[in-house]
């Protein structure tokens, strides 16, 4: 109870030469996304094929003939020949996930702190949240190209979403001219 107040007096308060309430109002959203990226990152359905059906960025799930489940590191890891878009889209999603959560720490330093714009600005935040977006997007795209959709796991599609959400509210500013000014 005691956060919703705090989050509804941070968003009602008016500050600086361009009223960051816009920008304020995606704070819980950046949250959001920053939980659901963590997840899905770590998580080990991005993928499956004929030897394992979970594989993920860091770790594999396999479910061994006498119906055990073992999870291990990714065996993609330890293989000397590795797909140069596997370890591109790991090292994407890995900056992503940095960019998400370091987008948070600032998100909660300004709340607790209760920062006015005009001493730090909160978009800059929301910026660093549309790279991590972008970059997740990215990754998400480099799995795609290698596996192809059919072979895509729930990790996959809650990461391409939580990138999608951090990128499109900066496209929506910028057609609504929210950005001018910055």
């Amino acid at each position: 109870m005691l956060i919703i107040i705090i989050l509804k007096k941070f968003l009602q308060t008016k500050v600086g030469a361009h009223e960051d309430n816009a920008w304020r109002c995606l704070y819980p959203m950046m949250l959001i996304t920053t939980i659901c990226s963590v997840i899905g990152f770590f998580t080990p359905f991005w993928f499956s094929d004929e030897h394992c059906s979970d594989r993920g960025l860091l770790y594999d799930c396999c479910e061994l003939t006498n119906n055990v489940t073992t999870c291990n590191q990714a065996a993609w890891l330890s293989e000397e020949s590795v797909a140069g878009a596997l370890v591109a889209a790991l090292v994407l999603a890995l900056l992503s996930i940095v960019g998400a959560i370091a987008g948070t720490v600032a998100t909660v330093v300004i709340i607790i702190k209760d920062i006015k714009a005009n001493s730090i600005s909160t978009r800059p935040v929301v910026f660093v949240g549309f790279a991590s977006g972008s970059l997740m997007v990215s990754s998400c795209l480099l799995i795609l190209e290698e596996f192809g959709p059919h072979s895509l796991g729930t990790s996959f599609y809650v990461c391409v979403l939580c990138g999608a959400f951090q990128v499109l509210p900066i496209i929506g500013f910028m057609f609504s001219k929210q950005l001018i000014g910055f």
